[in-house]
């Protein structure tokens, strides 16, 4: 979910990136027969699909090309979010974000918008504190247009992110951030309705990190996360699906009856679930790098395996295909070692991730 550079060379990348729809289509005829992580998770009722920027779809075709063979869904990766599209506080930039959605319409994928809101990737105009009418009247038109503009083409829309955070030391369990200062809490029910007028067609979706493993800390999340959920019922905010970010570690551990309880207790609420970041950090890679590989596959098996069999997912997301464009590489997380986090490697050869990521879909039910 963290961001990285952004790119800012406009119609360099619009122009190149409108050549590549047009090839990519062409290029993808005959492939039908070649295994997909897409096309099984098609056939089981699941959406499969990643996270991609602009720039990558701009200087790397081969790239592009594998998104196009494995992805039924592609998510903008910064495109959307608030710095990007708001350069000046009235003027709207969505040329990056066209390109990825066009690329993403140019294979047939469906796109995920991410985020209408969040804490993180703000513009340096939009101040740390704002009073509150100013602050939901920002939020409102942001939202009517962003929404507006891609109404009907949204799969499913990151509305609110990262809303919950128990360390923060409220009662409520929600993160302390600038919309909330602004708006109180009442601004996460607010931004649903506001998406939902906007933009009816699209999944509208809470999504969160750190919930998915079995760490006192992930239970804690996972407990606020469900009195948020409690307290947007009780609004008659139209939540719809709860994405669960899956920046997993090697190192974590997953107990099924507690994530299936978890799942079973989102699906009692009438809940879709979706994976929507999914990759492995392998904070071992420097002390035992021929090992990396088989610890990475391993952790993407035993999560999927419990999460894809339970019939409330109906999505799964990779946050990055290839190792060549990890966020993770950009990030400082005193790890030692090349992270290899991701189902294909630098040369776009497939890694066990792929494998691990394949079997799980085959052995989750299919939905209807």
């Amino acid at each position: 979910m963290r961001s990285g550079r952004l790119d800012r060379r406009g119609v360099v990348v619009g122009s190149a990136t409108a050549a590549l729809s047009t090839m990519l289509p062409r290029a993808l005829r005959g492939q039908e027969t070649e295994p997909s992580l897409g096309r099984l998770a098609s056939q089981k009722g699941i959406l499969f699909g990643s996270v991609c920027l602009a720039r990558e779809l701009d200087s790397d075709p081969a790239y592009a090309g594998l998104l196009g063979r494995e992805c039924r869904v592609i998510v903008p990766g910064i495109e959307l979010k608030w710095a990007p599209l708001r350069p000046r506080p009235d003027q709207f930039d969505f040329s990056r974000a066209d390109m990825v959605i066009r690329f993403a319409e140019s294979i047939g994928a469906l796109v995920r918008g991410h985020t209408l809101v969040w804490h993180e990737t703000l513009p340096q105009w939009l101040p740390s504190t704002m009073e509150g009418p100013a602050a939901r009247a920002l939020l409102a038109r942001h939202i009517a247009v962003v929404c507006g503009r891609y109404r009907n083409r949204i799969h499913s829309w990151d509305v609110v992110n990262e809303a919950v955070e128990p360390d923060d030391g409220r009662a409520d369990g929600l993160r302390v951030t600038p919309w909330l200062r602004a708006m109180g809490p009442g601004y996460i029910a607010e931004a649903f309705r506001m998406a939902a007028e906007a933009d009816p067609s699209a999944i509208l979706t809470y999504n969160d990190d750190g919930i998915c493993d079995s760490s006192r800390s992930a239970v804690a999340k996972r407990q606020a996360v469900q009195r948020l959920l409690d307290q947007l019922g009780s609004a008659g905010a139209p939540v719809q699906a709860l994405g669960m970010q899956a920046h997993l570690t090697t190192a974590m551990e997953f107990r099924g009856p507690e994530l299936r309880r978890f799942l079973d207790d989102l699906q009692g609420r009438g809940l879709k679930v979706m994976i929507t970041e999914l990759d492995v950090l392998d904070r071992r890679a420097g002390q035992d790098p021929s090992g990396q590989d088989q610890r990475v596959a391993d952790t993407y098996r035993r999560f999927l395996d419990v999460v894809l069999a339970h019939r409330a997912t109906v999505a799964c997301v990779a946050w990055g295909m290839s190792d060549r464009h990890s966020w993770l590489r950009l990030v400082d997380w005193k790890t030692s070692g090349d992270l290899r986090p991701h189902p294909y490697d630098e040369e776009l050869r497939r890694k066990a991730a792929w494998s691990a990521i394949y079997r799980s879909l085959e052995n989750a039910p299919t939905r209807s």
